[in-house]
């Protein structure tokens, strides 16, 4: 039986992998909303769409740095351990970039019909390898955070943040068009919060104040709100808002995981999320020009469905993920997933292996 201390832990835990699993959710949401279903709309109902696309757009500012929050925070031990102990973890996690990089290279040579970003050409490929601008930006952001947190572990961590601060702050004002790359510098800051601030997430999802996740929720409406009549740049406003929007995003993850009956799934989805996250877009892809989503095409469109579409396709997309990645698994394919093991003969300590299960780990797993 875990003590009281342990079962707090275990709560922590609880919620961090529900938060991973609510943003691995909702980047789906949002690729099923604005990738395709925008394709699928009829004209008359195009105010359903605009509206999916407006909920999408709100919630950016949580999205995506709560993800890279809650990475930081799983990975704040590893960021102290010896270069040798974590170089495996990290080049796991290039591997598979590399990897997932080529094979939706291979796949978008085939779908040409949802928008997205894509592998024109060789040279194409070969930027993309060194500053990311696919959909697949998050695994390379992680490589990269893991290595720059790490590096400057060692020094305070004022300074560090705050200039993880100004380089988002220039990102979201330069000039540079892809939104990606873009996304790339924004992020970092997130990341660096959870790695080198463990001790603030904790006690931020720890608060018991009463009324205050009300009064960030309010905050980060009217914010919205307002920020949305000044015409400012989307990383600024994803900048501006994080500020409401991430403490607000813990204090619902503690919430759901004491109360919400979905919780258990979307914490069992929040140990997964590498699966969804590369294999999302091919099975909507598939999905797309199976005429399965939905079955007969935009004029079967009603209104009830309209409203509902999203919602039903982002279940629909990743389960099917998880059900293809189980599959891959299955067939042998498992190293897409995971940077195969080279047997290595046996160290002396304590009989283990110098290649042990947990060596393949990915930083996104930390």
């Amino acid at each position: 039986m875990p003590s009281p201390t342990e079962q707090q832990s275990l709560a922590r835990v609880g919620w961090a992998d529900l938060a991973k699993g609510a943003s691995i959710v909702l980047v789906v949401l949002h690729h099923a909303t604005t990738k395709q279903y925008d394709l699928l709309v009829p004209s008359h109902l195009s105010a359903i769409a605009d509206s999916w696309t407006a909920v999408s757009r709100a919630l950016k500012p949580v999205r995506m740095p709560l993800f890279f929050l809650v990475s930081g925070f799983f990975a704040s031990r590893a960021i102290h351990q010896p270069w040798p102990m974590v170089a495996r973890r990290i080049a796991a996690s290039g591997y598979l970039y590399v990897v997932w990089l080529l094979l939706t290279a291979a796949f978008t040579l085939w779908e040409r019909e949802l928008p997205m970003n894509r592998v024109q050409d060789l040279e194409e490929l070969g930027l993309d390898l060194l500053f990311a601008s696919t959909g697949l930006w998050f695994l390379y952001a992680l490589v990269v955070y893991f290595v720059l947190t790490k590096a400057t572990a060692t020094l305070p961590a004022a300074p560090v943040l705050s200039a993880a601060t100004a380089l988002a702050v220039a990102a979201v004002l330069s000039p540079i068009e892809e939104v990606n790359r873009v996304s790339v510098l924004l992020h970092l800051v997130f990341f660096m919060v959870g790695a080198r601030l463990p001790g603030v997430v904790r006690a931020t999802a720890s608060s018991t104040r009463p009324g205050i996740l009300t009064a960030l929720v309010l905050g980060f409406v009217g914010t919205t709100a307002l920020l949305a009549t000044l015409g400012l740049p989307s990383g600024a406003r994803v900048l501006v808002l994080s500020v409401l929007g991430l403490p607000a995003g813990v204090l619902l993850s503690v919430r759901a995981a004491r109360t919400a009956r979905i919780a258990p799934a979307l914490s069992w989805v929040g140990r997964r999320t590498l699966p969804v996250y590369v294999l999302h877009i091919p099975v909507l892809g598939v999905l797309h020009h199976l005429g399965l989503s939905p079955a007969m095409g935009p004029e079967a469109l009603d209104l009830p469905l309209a409203v509902l579409y999203p919602l039903l396709v982002t279940a629909l997309v990743t389960a099917g993920s998880l059900l293809a990645h189980a599959a891959l698994v299955r067939v042998g394919l498992g190293a897409l997933f995971r940077l195969p093991r080279i047997p290595r003969p046996a160290t002396g300590l304590a009989g283990r292996s110098a290649d042990s299960p947990r060596d393949g780990r990915v930083i996104l797993d930390a």
